[in-house]
């Protein structure tokens, strides 16, 4: 009876314990292992049989040939748009250079400078206008007066 009820608790310890935990580089062993049986399944039809590894040359050059023409397809057209970014580029660098170049910096100094003068010279201007119209606003006053004067006079 002590056996048995050992082997049970046994068994009964054996169910309870966790399951092995899977190999990770299982699945990569499976994989390697189909490409490695394919590869020598060709080699073994190419030394065998010529014709039928031809036949495997034409079936991926027939396969990999249209997608290699639109890759090269794409690489031009990619190419030509990269040389119009570049000459924008170009463009764009030439005309920071000719903003911000001595000789701009020299054409901004003079702009200003000249701005300066035609200011001083329309605040001159106001004030001989200004100086203008209160010299007539007085003669139009004197004459007013006179007027008036006169009137008096050839009135009396």
């Amino acid at each position: 009876m002590g056996r048995s009820s050992e082997r049970h608790r046994g068994r009964a310890g054996r169910a309870l314990a966790a399951p092995p935990a899977p190999d990770p580089d299982a699945a990569v062993r499976v994989e390697a292992s189909k490409l490695a049986n394919g590869a020598a399944l060709l080699v073994d039809d190419l030394t065998r049989e010529p014709a039928r590894g031809l036949l495997h040359v034409l079936t991926h050059v027939q396969r990999s040939v249209p997608g290699l023409l639109e890759a090269h397809q794409g690489l031009r057209g990619a190419a030509a748009q990269l040389q119009g970014a570049l000459a924008e580029l170009q463009d764009a660098q030439e005309g920071v250079a000719s903003a911000t170049g001595p000789a701009t910096r020299q054409d901004l100094a003079r702009l200003c400078t000249s701005m300066e003068a035609l200011d001083r010279l329309a605040q001159r201007q106001q004030r001989r206008a200004a100086t203008a119209a209160a010299g007539a606003d007085a003669t139009a006053a004197d004459a007013a007066g006179g007027a008036a004067a006169a009137q008096r006079w050839r009135g009396s």
